[in-house]
């Protein structure tokens, strides 16, 4: 009787998919009408039924975490999966979570191999993907003759970003002598594509006259274009523009510097933090300074977490609190920022808001020495006279 019962259920679930098939609804019916539930059970039984797209389809609901857990391995096997039936597509965003370490092992060697398959079956986001391996050297050997040669095969195909990369190949110097004029040639044709970072290279080249006569007024225009359109080191640089000596105006310099923090560039955080604190050009003002700076920590700034720490150490705007300053100081510590190294070393040697130990202050203070700051070398040498293993 048991066994009649478990073959009913299981007959009553698959006359239920046969049916949603049957009357024709797919996963991508399904996904439209935004019953993601439904979605997920087709596609899985489309994926399995070797349909590529279906594949894709559910390694991005896992990877969005549509109506499911968030599982970065389903979604890299799913892709493996879509790859090995011939879609390049897959074989691309494989590669991507290779090369992240997403859902597997980071593998700059499956990563590679994964992006050269999908770029001969003309995914150009794998040739630019190569040609930036090739250009940063990212897991194999620089070969900026390579780089440029993926670079050019995507940007013949009208791929932005590496039309980009292309201009910023000949920009630096790739063949060993820059050529300005066919890097601007490159930015342009990235920028008209909507590749902000075209627009944003090619502010650089105006602001600091590469190859062009310096023209503030097209490098406003290329900037304000890519800030607009969320490139936010774009509205950074129109803030530092701004804030510079020759063309200072505090108010637009704050503007832009806001905007970018806004978008969690760590740098226009830390900017508005510091003409703060300081008072530059502004009525002093520690709160905002604090709140800034603590901005600029949260999104990945060394600067700011030591800059946050020290107030919070002296008590400066803030009530004193070593405890916070600790933590402060070993995040940017962490990211190697020297100042906040030696600011740790010296709160522990000198016990403020933490037992002694002049041991761990040596050691933070050897670290500095090895980041090539005489500072911490003349410290740890201190210590090492006064015995300190």
């Amino acid at each position: 009787m048991e066994k009649k019962i478990k073959y009913f259920i299981w007959s009553t679930i698959v006359v239920l998919i046969i049916t949603w098939i049957s009357s024709g609804q797919s996963g991508q019916d399904m996904y439209k009408d935004g019953n993601y539930t439904k979605a997920i059970d087709l596609f899985t039984v489309e994926c399995d039924d070797g349909d590529e797209e279906s594949c894709m389809m559910l390694a991005e609901m896992y990877i969005e975490g549509k109506d499911t857990k968030q599982d970065y391995f389903k979604a890299k096997e799913l892709y493996q999966k879509a790859c090995d039936g011939g879609d390049a597509q897959g074989c691309y965003q494989c590669g991507t979570m290779y090369e992240n370490g997403n859902g597997t092992r980071l593998d700059l060697s499956k990563a590679r191999y994964l992006y050269e398959k999908a770029c001969k079956g003309k995914v150009m986001d794998s040739c630019n993907g190569l040609g930036l391996m090739y250009f940063r050297g990212d897991g194999i050997d620089k070969d900026y003759k390579k780089a440029k040669k993926f670079f050019e095969k995507a940007c013949d195909d009208d791929h932005a970003y590496a039309c980009s990369n292309l201009g910023l190949f000949y920009d630096i110097g790739g063949e060993s002598k820059q050529n300005f004029k066919k890097a601007k040639k490159l930015y342009e044709r990235a920028c008209e594509n909507d590749a902000m970072i075209g627009c944003y290279n090619l502010g650089i080249l105006y602001r600091h006259g590469r190859g062009v006569k310096k023209d503030y007024t097209k490098m406003q225009k290329h900037y304000n274009h890519a800030c607009d359109n969320s490139y936010y080191g774009a509205c950074y640089n129109l803030g530092i523009f701004y804030d510079d000596k020759e063309n200072k105006d505090t108010t637009k310099a704050l503007y832009y510097y806001d905007r970018a923090c806004q978008g969690e560039y760590a740098l226009g955080c830390n900017n508005i933090a510091y003409i703060y604190n300081y008072g530059i050009g502004v009525e002093k003002d520690i709160s905002k300074a604090v709140k800034n700076y603590d901005k600029a920590c949260q999104y990945g700034s060394k600067i700011g977490c030591n800059n946050i720490g020290s107030l919070y150490e002296k008590g400066k705007g803030v009530v004193q609190n070593y405890a916070k300053a600790i933590e402060y100081y070993e995040s940017s510590c962490e990211k190697d920022y020297p100042d906040a190294c030696i600011n740790l070393g010296l709160m522990y040697y000198n016990a403020r808001g933490i037992k002694k130990d002049s041991k761990r202050a040596k050691e933070l203070f050897g670290k500095v020495c090895d980041l090539g700051v005489e500072q911490g070398c003349k410290n740890y040498a201190i210590l090492h006279q006064k015995g300190v293993k």
